[in-house]
């Protein structure tokens, strides 16, 4: 009992410090006078927006009518819809928005998070509580951490993968399903957050771990009993059948969505866009050696970085970055000198050596042969793998730490120690003396930067050697000099990573708009819907937000998101005719002469629902061909891919009406008035997961006029409606559930039988 207590009292210790140090990482969000910028701005906080305003009115947002005229929305796993603590943000809706601080609170609370499983990771290694601080301190204040709070589902990935490893490495170890059931739901609700990129990289790690792993146990024949191996085998297999399950509620309506989306063709060349440069290596000891942004942009040395003989682009910056201190690294160093042969320093080593020489993408072959395999030639940036070695040399420092806390100064010990300090500080002095900046061609204004922060290096590399020399020497405790060096580290981090995401500018002052403007652009009834043209590329012009519609319910023809479907603008042969097809009632404009910008109403535009009696049937090819030549008047003639049989026609117009009696984001009811039977054309992009009714009876859908949404209705009077029902989402949600139900329930008995097995234990 007095063990248990004595546990207790640290992890409450310890939450206390994460609960500090997230604190002051954070403190200008947190106080109000900093924000989040870039991406969280542009496109997290919209979607987080929508996400929580539907599904807090108690709906399911599987589409959204505001962005691009109408695209799939929960289907976008960038979304993370049913990420638990995404949901929280449910509570945070006032009048209709989200409130931006509740959402970067969220996001903070993940830096925690990341530090709390990382220590229990670290504590499950048997490793003492200081390199359990040290460790978790280094891995969720690096870098790669800070410079993507505007991708929080990277950070949501990362926070909980500590706890998904843990239970996972503890599920073969002991050749137990309970603790494999475990690491399955972690899994699993690490993949709802919404990053396949981060995902496939973390499976990726975990595959290569249990390959490791397996090797090992094999070579030294650790397999006694006859079921160890099919136990080993079986617990692997069931973590990731459970993850794999549970998240077939994104999975599946996510691969149905990317079937219409446009997916740019990846080359090797493309997929290896963001690979990190050798020279970049550098950054491990000096992280701007190179320069840096920030989000007010108001740094000393502006980011430069050549990269195949072009300048690359601002946000290399941030997709390259790894940064996890200087004391972490001499640590780490420390621990692979003295502990190389056991075998998870040994893992650790060959994670981090790997994940480097894949993050170097294009300048190195592993990034080629993973190419080939299935989905890794499908994204960008391989430097983000980099987290592979932010999380091995984390827990090597944790090793680090734990062997000057219980060696005796020696001298194999003080060697380590003098070798590990001496590397970054030769970096340091390069720097200091300006040899550093002549080797890599710094521009000249930022010479003086990059030798100041040769001294930064410096001066941390003595820090750390003095707080090691002392944990070495002490006869009484060690915990104080190991305390100390966890500050240095936290402080090396807080001083290279703090002032990175103090923007100047709230989300919801970003998304504000005048309200006569406001007022303008959103339809005062639902029979009278249109859409708003926001932008001009030719002239890099933009009137809102790229995704305001998402924050204010307008109805935009374009919007910010790389899941767009390919057929959602129809080829008609001029700009006007785009826009009268899409109903769209106000077209940007620019003046030249007179340096303006305006609105322009078009009153030629086409009504959301209209009715027509004619129509032609071509294929999709030759109906983009029709539209570009203006061979048709699609005001009174729909091109269809089918034959909808609605017979011969007398000509001139439908006599009859469309009146909108609902209109929601996966329900649209109509009521139709025709003279006789006739084609309803909806300007509203066509997906397959629409389904039309007319009368309460399903009927045929038609692709019409290349992107939108047509039906065959009778002459008469009839209700139509069309609801979003998904059939992959059904499957998909259906195996989640089963999934879901039978690991809690196996949880349940598994838990009721270990607590029995104890009590006849403890009785015997």
């Amino acid at each position: 009992m007095k063990k248990k207590l004595q546990f207790d009292y640290k992890v409450l210790i310890a939450v206390a410090v994460f609960l500090v140090t997230t604190a002051i990482m954070f403190w200008g969000q947190i106080s109000g006078d900093s924000f989040f910028w870039e991406d969280f701005v542009e496109q997290v906080y919209p979607l987080q927006n929508y996400a929580a305003v539907e599904s807090s009115s108690g709906i399911v947002p599987f589409w959204n009518p505001y962005t691009f005229s109408g695209m799939p929305f929960l289907a976008d796993p960038q979304v993370g819809f049913y990420y638990p603590l995404n949901r929280a943000m449910d509570f945070f809706v006032h009048d209709g928005v989200l409130t931006s601080n509740a959402l970067q609170l969220l996001i903070i609370l993940h830096f925690f998070l990341a530090q709390l499983t990382m220590f229990l990771l670290i504590r499950s290694l048997k490793l003492n509580f200081a390199g359990a601080l040290i460790g978790a301190i280094g891995y969720s204040f690096s870098m790669i951490f800070v410079c993507h709070v505007f991708h929080p589902m990277m950070i949501y990935h990362f926070a909980w993968f500590p706890l998904a490893f843990l239970f996972f490495k503890k599920a073969l170890d002991k050749r137990k399903i309970y603790y494999a059931l475990w690491s399955g739901l972690i899994l699993a609700m690490m993949l709802l957050s919404g990053h396949p990129q981060t995902t496939l990289y973390l499976l990726l790690f975990l595959f290569l771990y249990f390959v490791w792993d397996l090797v090992a146990n094999l070579w030294k024949k650790e397999f006694k009993k006859k079921n160890d191996i099919i136990l080993y085998l079986g617990s692997a297999a069931v973590a990731v059948a459970i993850a794999a399950g549970i998240y077939m509620i994104q999975y599946m309506p996510s691969k149905e969505m990317f079937g219409y989306s446009v997916r740019q063709e990846s080359t090797q060349k493309t997929s290896a866009e963001g690979s990190l440069e050798y020279k970049q290596l550098l950054q491990t000891f000096l992280p701007k050696v190179f320069g840096y942004i920030n989000a007010d942009n108001t740094q000393e040395a502006q980011f430069t970085l050549m990269t195949n003989d072009k300048e690359a682009p601002y946000y290399y910056y941030w997709d390259t970055a790894f940064y996890f201190g200087i004391g972490i690294f001499i640590l780490g160093l420390i621990a692979i000198m003295a502990m190389w042969r056991q075998r998870m320093i040994g893992f650790l080593l060959f994670i981090s050596i790997f994940g480097v020489l894949f993050a170097l993408g294009s300048n190195f072959f592993i990034h080629g042969l993973f190419y080939n395999l299935p989905l890794f030639g499908t994204f960008r940036m391989p430097a983000r793998i980099m987290i592979f070695a932010v999380f091995g040399f984390s827990i090597l420092a944790a090793y680090g730490a734990d062997y000057l806390s219980t060696m005796k100064v020696s001298k194999p010990a003080m060697k380590y120690l003098i070798i590990s300090v001496a590397i970054p500080a030769l970096f340091g002095i390069l720097a200091l003396t300006n040899i550093l900046q002549g080797m890599l061609d710094t521009p000249a204004e930022n010479i003086d930067f990059v030798s100041s922060q040769g001294m930064n290096t410096l001066i941390f590399s003595v820090l750390v050697f003095v707080c090691g020399y002392f944990m070495l020497k002490s006869k009484l405790t060690r915990t104080i000099p190991a305390f100390v060096l966890a500050s240095v580290i936290f402080i090396d981090l807080l001083l290279v990573g703090g002032d990175f995401n103090k923007g100047k500018q709230s989300a919801e002052d970003a998304y504000a708009l005048a309200p006569e403007q406001k007022a303008m652009f959103i339809p005062s009834d639902i029979n009278n819907l249109f859409r708003v043209n926001t932008r001009i590329p030719k002239y890099g012009v933009m009137s809102m937000k790229r995704n305001q519609g998402m924050v204010d319910r307008i109805m935009m023809l374009e919007g910010y998101n790389p899941l767009n479907l390919k057929l959602r603008m129809p080829p008609a042969p001029t700009k006007s005719d785009v826009y009268d097809l899409m109903n769209t009632k106000f077209e940007l404009l620019v003046d030249l002469q007179q340096q303006r910008v305006y609105y322009t109403e078009k009153n030629t535009r086409l009504p959301r629902f209209w009715l027509t009696g004619n129509c032609e049937v071509k294929s999709q090819n030759a109906i983009e061909r029709t539209m570009k030549a203006n061979e048709v008047d699609l005001h009174y003639t729909a091109l269809l891919e089918e034959n909808p049989n609605i017979g011969q026609n007398p000509p001139g117009p439908v006599k009859g009406n469309v009146r909108v009696k609902e209109y929601k984001s996966n329900h649209i009811s109509l009521s139709v008035k025709n003279d006789r039977k006739a084609i309803l054309i909806a300007s509203e992009v066509w997906y397959p997961a629409w389904k039309v009714y007319i009368d309460g009876k399903e009927t045929k859908m038609y692709r019409a006029d290349y992107c939108l949404r047509g039906a065959v209705v009778p002459s008469g009077v009839h209700q139509v409606e069309f609801k979003y029902e998904s059939s992959a989402y059904k499957a998909g949600s259906t195996i989640a559930l089963i999934t879901l139900c039978l690991t809690i329930i196996s949880i349940i008995l598994m838990s009721i039988k270990r607590k029995k097995i104890a009590k006849e234990n403890k009785n015997a």
